[in-house]
């Protein structure tokens, strides 16, 4: 191949996985929503909220839209509540922060920071609610665990059909990065084009020799011709009992510097 298409494919492939990383960012616009690219998540419709999780001896209160009033001034997204006397705020609506694992399916991360600190350590409490949709059709909000005074983490999941809603495509982003992908390739197949003629055509090339590496150009064709076959010729299937060697000594490839050919 080339060293210019080579070169070419390769930013390509680079311009791919910088878009494909970006997709799954998505930065918070308040507790219960982020933006991403393309994409929002909203899981202000996935419960009535606030929403009790009983955990033992212990409640929840999850608020994540609203928040709730739970030991300061700041409203909390996740309140612990041993009695109405003794509760403690466990992660912030302005402090979420949004972790997409997956788009197909949905699965994502929503922690929320900046609790109340741990009497005996100081760390501030938080909570890290996993959503995870399922084909179950009743979807479910259930405590996990706590990670200790050193690591004051509460974990929760969700999971269910309705997870899955919490998808909503942005329709002034859809379709820009496609597009954005099509014009970098056309750009660089137009700058090949040019640059390429340009520069034979100082050499003294003229007419079809202008083409940039005109004789592989040519050859493409049968290299698809060629490619297909020996595909074809390998998926056969042959006798179970028969070895790979054996198929070596029926298929006989040979090729020069333009040309591939499969003799059968």
């Amino acid at each position: 191949m080339p060293l210019h298409l080579l070169h070419l494919l390769l930013l390509l492939q680079l311009l791919i996985t910088l878009v494909n990383a970006g997709e799954l960012s998505c930065q918070p616009v308040s507790g219960c929503r982020c933006d991403g690219s393309g994409f929002q998540l909203d899981i202000s419709g996935l419960f009535s909220y606030p929403l009790t999780i009983t955990a033992g001896v212990q409640n929840f209160s999850f608020s994540p839209c609203a928040g709730l009033k739970c030991t300061g001034s700041q409203l909390a997204a996740m309140c612990q509540i041993y009695s109405s006397t003794s509760l403690n705020c466990c992660g912030k609506t302005s402090s979420s922060v949004w972790s997409v694992n997956s788009l197909d399916p949905l699965s994502f991360v929503v922690t929320y920071n900046g609790g109340d600190p741990v009497a005996t350590t100081g760390i501030n409490r938080y909570s890290v609610v996993t959503f995870t949709a399922t084909t179950d059709p009743n979807t479910k909000l259930s405590y996990g665990s706590y990670g200790g005074p050193s690591t004051p983490s509460y974990t929760f999941t969700v999971q269910g059909q309705a997870v899955a809603s919490a998808r909503v495509q942005s329709e002034d982003l859809r379709g820009i990065v496609g597009i954005v992908l099509i014009c970098l390739v056309i750009g660089g197949v137009i700058a090949y084009l040019i640059g390429g003629s340009t520069l034979l055509y100082s050499r003294g090339a003229r007419g079809q020799e202008m083409i940039p590496h005109v004789r592989f150009w040519k050859d493409v064709p049968f290299l698809i011709k060629d490619g297909i076959r020996f595909t074809i010729i390998h998926g056969r299937k042959i006798n179970k009992a028969a070895k790979y060697t054996d198929l070596l000594f029926k298929v006989k490839v040979s090729r020069d510097l333009y040309h591939w050919s499969i003799d059968i």
